[in-house]
């Protein structure tokens, strides 16, 4: 066995499929009421849905920081390749990582893209419902920016749903047609040598765990504090 993903690219994975789909969830169903465990009072879904943005907000910072510094998968250098390379990949699936083929790079580096936009914008949002309240910045722009912040954020999620549909589409074409369980490897961050996509594959380097998680925790510490 090899190891391909190290612990906090796999933590930042994981962590940010249940907040966006907190945040998916909850962007449909903003009247909802939810009962918060060990809490005294409940909690509104827009209140919710800011919390999960937040959440995001922070996974994102962390994981361009750790695609500078992290393992070596991780790094945006790995596997952010050109024209040629993308080409070779469809042609004849040839990839010069163990990480994110060509072909995914583009889907990781739109969905990064794309979330920003909605994180970013969500900030600046203004509630008029009796939901909750305002977005942290709201009050850092006139009404007329603020407009145009609400129409990207909506008109973003339809985009972001048909990138996480695809994604999704990928991963299961990938253990069907290929046998390739990307999902597994994602979890246990490990592949055997037989399915590994490049010849002599070799574990990770510059593999740091505990210290990603506590980049990772303290960009998500001090993000709430900044912002709430």
């Amino acid at each position: 066995m090899i190891k391909v993903w190290d612990f906090p690219t796999r933590a930042f994975h994981w962590i940010l499929v249940i907040a966006m789909a907190i945040c998916v969830y909850t962007s449909y169903n903003l009247s909802e009421r939810f009962n918060i465990p060990f809490s005294t009072s409940d909690m509104s879904a827009l209140q919710l849905h800011q919390y999960a943005g937040t959440l995001i907000l922070s996974l994102l910072i962390f994981r361009i920081i750790w695609g500078i510094v992290g393992a070596t998968t991780a790094r945006f250098t790995n596997f952010i390749k050109g024209p040629s390379q993308i080409i070779d990949y469809l042609k004849a699936s040839k990839t010069s990582t163990e990480g994110h083929n060509p072909l995914g790079a583009l889907m990781v580096i739109a969905l990064i893209l794309i979330l920003l936009v909605q994180v970013i914008t969500g900030l600046f949002l203004e509630d008029n419902s009796w939901a909750w309240g305002n977005a942290p910045l709201a009050d850092k722009i006139s009404g007329t920016t603020r407009g145009i912040m609400a129409s990207l954020h909506t008109n973003g999620r339809a985009v972001l749903l048909w990138l996480i549909g695809i994604h999704i589409a990928a991963v299961f074409i990938y253990i069907m047609v290929k046998r390739q369980n990307l999902i597994k490897a994602m979890i246990t961050g490990k592949r055997s040598q037989q399915n590994a996509h490049t010849k002599e594959a070799k574990s990770i380097q510059n593999d740091h765990p505990l210290l990603g998680m506590l980049i990772m925790a303290a960009i998500i510490a001090a993000t709430f504090y900044y912002l709430f």
